[in-house]
């Protein structure tokens, strides 16, 4: 079967994630037709159904293709460069990203000349920051259950640790697109020259450069305190996809703990911040050195600068 995109057609980029990387910021500021330089072929949860959603034995290649091909080529014709950002092709970290190897496949069926770009982030800061989005989410597990929870909870698939050992999925993207076509860049890099991070961006998908956008934060993280009573509040409140059976759905419950959390937080956030981090760092310390060394081996990185864990016999290799 003939690939969607030929050669004589520009490039589009593949922005996979992951989730808490700024990637709501990203969607709306950067890969948006406002911002004279990306344009998206569909909307986020178009893409879901076509891609994340379908089992791997209903998967419809060819009505997938169908759907693309067409808004693809409208937004060529425009002059922009069609980029797909959607951290569920990483896969969701709180259902183990089980189905991430599968949806890179289904976008290098679909895609093969695309390039991709991947954001990683500090494990310890990201895993807490996709715990409190858990919570805010609708979850009500505490920490215990939800990072290791009874050996016979296996049924439905919960969080898994390998979801943020970023060197797997990095390299089993730079198998399938190549390695020159699949760009990582840290997280903590966006942070320290927004500009910068978007230059690099905008370089490798050879758009246009982006600028004159506003603060990069989006969807901020809640203080503990607050997260430590929306996660009692969940059971009964809030009823989402990682939370079905809660009696009621209060819809408004996460704007009243937003400005509940500017009463907590001043009062409680710091202590219990730090004891949330403390419970994090329990689980994550030494976990992932060895696969930021392959990271690193895969991508020329800096990540040790950058505070990322390796192992204490790295500067030996």
């Amino acid at each position: 079967m003939l690939p969607l995109l030929r050669s004589e057609r520009r490039e589009m980029l593949l922005h996979i994630g992951y989730h808490k990387t700024a990637t709501t910021w990203l969607q709306r500021h950067v890969f948006d037709r406002s911002s004279g330089s990306f344009a998206s072929p569909c909307s986020f949860l178009d893409q879901v159904d076509h891609l994340v959603k379908p089992h791997p034995l209903e998967w419809d290649e060819a009505a997938a293709r169908r759907f693309f091909d067409e808004r693809v080529r409208a937004i060529e014709a425009d002059g922009l460069v069609c980029a797909m950002s959607n951290e569920a092709f990483s896969g969701n970290p709180h259902g183990g990203s089980f189905q991430s190897v599968e949806i890179a496949r289904r976008l290098h069926a679909l895609f093969p000349d695309a390039k991709v770009l991947i954001v990683i982030r500090r494990q310890a800061d990201h895993v807490l920051s996709s715990y409190k989005q858990y919570v805010q989410r609708g979850g009500c597990l505490a920490p215990g259950r939800y990072f290791d929870p009874p050996r016979n909870w296996f049924r439905i698939p919960g969080f898994r640790y390998g979801h943020f050992a970023h060197d797997q999925l990095i390299r089993l993207y730079q198998e399938l697109f190549g390695r020159d076509r699949v760009m990582v860049l840290p997280y903590e890099w966006l942070v320290q020259d927004s500009d910068d991070f978007l230059q690099r961006i905008c370089s490798f998908s050879d758009a246009r450069p982006v600028e004159g956008l506003p603060g990069r934060r989006e969807r901020v993280s809640m203080s503990a305190a607050a997260i430590a009573l929306q996660r009692r509040l969940n059971r009964l409140l809030l009823r989402d996809d990682v939370n079905r059976s809660a009696l009621f759905h209060l819809r408004s419950l996460p704007v009243w703990m937003r400005r509940m959390d500017r009463l907590l937080a001043p009062l409680m956030g710091r202590w219990c911040e730090a004891a949330l981090r403390r419970q994090i760092h329990a689980r994550v310390d030494g976990r992932y050195a060895e696969s930021n060394l392959r990271t690193v081996e895969l991508t020329g990185l800096p990540l040790a600068d950058l505070g990322y864990e390796m192992p204490a016999s790295a500067g030996a290799r």
